[in-house]
């Protein structure tokens, strides 16, 4: 009988809504689990471990772990090492934050250090603390992780770490409620009459919405009988974005839908009866709302800057921030030929749900934890 692999996922990000380094956890452990159904065996902590839990699938091979304890540090410097003691797991996973004691081997997964490349769109508390606590995590790691190529690269140089010993697991691209019929009504609400732009990201200065914005009254789009949707939760205030949004005309204003709080399924509804999808972020360890467009065979228009210059799929749609123009360029190419665009949105769909899966991420994972189980029993023999 296969003796399992045991490993601890903090999953608190589960606890308070779903997140991107939750939805990262969850489709790299389903992907796992369905590869290697009979080598693991995961426990999950949080305040509310089934809702992790749940988003893993329900699978037999995971079990709960409840924290008592709201604060995060408490979580880390109590709970956690309780939770250590009484399950004693053979790897546990953390993304960003590690507790200070050490008792089993650690998965550490940094998505990003974008405080460190970009510092005017943080605050200086902000960026102190996690450049204290982020290269203790990443050197204290057994296997250490990050989403992206440009990641890797950003945290090598910043925490003078072997590009080498930091593993590449990238975000897989799923679709929610695509072919499910039933959630068809779902799927569109909120979807203003007539024809639309999307762009869905939460709202923060460096998601750049306001050069969306800019760009649609510009060319007067809502002339021509277009409307905007933006899709997102305000994380920051975005006063660049709201004035400009003040001072346009009313019929523009009209046009110009803010959407919050909508469900996967009608997300899917509302990218997917887009003319065009833009992100215009100026900073991403990743970047998953483009390449989820694309799946959807919708035109991707997006800035080719950190991470999703890495995007080549999206070579037809891209276009450059720092350039004045740009964006009203490409977004004037698509709309003047949708044949075309659609034909090369068509085309990078097959390549996104190709090349962009949480399968070969998994497998990633499993190798380097096979290797460190093998490196491990090496040891041991050599150590008795």
């Amino acid at each position: 009988m296969t003796v399992k692999t045991r490993i601890f996922i903090e999953a608190h990000m589960f606890d308070h809504g779903f997140e991107g380094s939750a939805t990262f956890v969850a489709g790299l452990y389903r992907a796992l689990l369905a590869a290697h159904p009979d080598c693991y065996e995961l426990i999950i902590g949080g305040l509310f471990p089934e809702k992790a839990i749940n988003a893993l699938g329900s699978p037999p091979q995971a079990v709960a772990a409840r924290y008592r304890s709201k604060n995060r540090f408490a979580r880390l410097a109590c709970d956690v090492p309780r939770i250590m003691r009484q399950k004693k797991p053979d790897f546990a996973h953390f993304q960003y934050f590690t507790p200070i004691t050490k008792s089993c081997d650690w998965i550490v997964t940094i998505h990003d250090v974008l405080f460190n490349d970009f510092p005017d769109y943080f605050p200086p508390n902000y960026r102190r603390m996690r450049n204290v606590l982020f290269p203790i995590s990443a050197r204290r790691a057994d296997i250490l992780t990050t989403v992206s190529l440009y990641s890797r690269d950003r945290i090598s140089y910043w925490y003078r770490i072997i590009p080498g010993r930091i593993h590449v697991t990238p975000n897989g691209v799923e679709v929610a409620g695509v072919g499910n019929a039933e959630r068809a009504q779902a799927r569109i609400e909120g979807q203003p009459e007539g024809q639309y732009l999307i762009c869905v990201s939460r709202f923060e200065p460096r998601k750049n919405q306001v050069a969306v914005l800019r760009a649609f009254l510009a060319m007067e789009l809502w002339r021509k009988g277009l409307s905007m949707v933006f899709v997102g939760s305000k994380t920051l205030e975005s006063p660049a974005f709201d004035a400009a949004l003040a001072q346009a005309p009313d019929a523009a204003r009209r046009a110009v839908h803010l959407l919050s709080g909508v469900s996967s399924e009608a997300l899917t509804g509302l990218v997917s009866g887009a003319k065009a999808a833009i992100y215009p972020s100026l900073a991403e360890g990743f970047g998953l709302p483009p390449l989820e467009a694309l799946a959807l065979g919708v035109p991707s228009i997006c800035a080719k800057v950190t991470a999703m210059a890495d995007f080549d799929v999206l070579d037809p749609f891209f276009f450059d921030p720092n350039v004045a123009g740009s964006l009203e360029e490409k977004l004037g190419s698509v709309l003047s030929d949708p044949v075309n665009a659609s034909l090369a949105a068509t085309e990078g769909a097959q390549r996104v749900v190709e090349e962009y899966t949480w399968q070969m991420s998994a497998e990633i994972l499993h190798r380097a934890i096979e290797a460190r189980l093998a490196s491990r029993a090496r040891v041991r023999r050599i150590c008795p």
